[in-house]
């Protein structure tokens, strides 16, 4: 997942000369971006639903531990662990 990512803002941080060159790069950039979205949702779907969220926040959309903790009203260490043990259940499942 975190390659992908990589992978992704590399391709953003080259550029064309030419218009039509810069469209077609950007509709594969969005190709791309699609592709990885769908690849994600398919592994987060392998978790639990309250585990699956917490994912989505935390991971792709950057909260913070604090505000999670005011908006799921857990504490940190259970935010942590709940992640912690997605992140071994989605390792076992895809590591065969």
């Amino acid at each position: 997942m975190d390659y992908k990512r990589k992978k992704l803002r590399l391709l953003a941080r080259e550029s064309s000369t030419d218009d039509a060159g810069k469209i077609t790069y950007y509709n594969d950039l969005k190709k791309q971006e699609r592709a990885l979205q769908e690849e994600v949702e398919e592994l987060l779907n392998h978790l639990p639903e309250k585990d699956r969220n917490l994912f989505r926040n935390y991971y792709l959309e950057g909260e913070q531990t604090r505000a999670l903790e005011k908006k799921l009203g857990l504490s940190s260490s259970v935010i942590y662990n709940r992640l912690s043990r997605g992140r071994k259940q989605l390792r076992k499942l895809f590591k065969n």
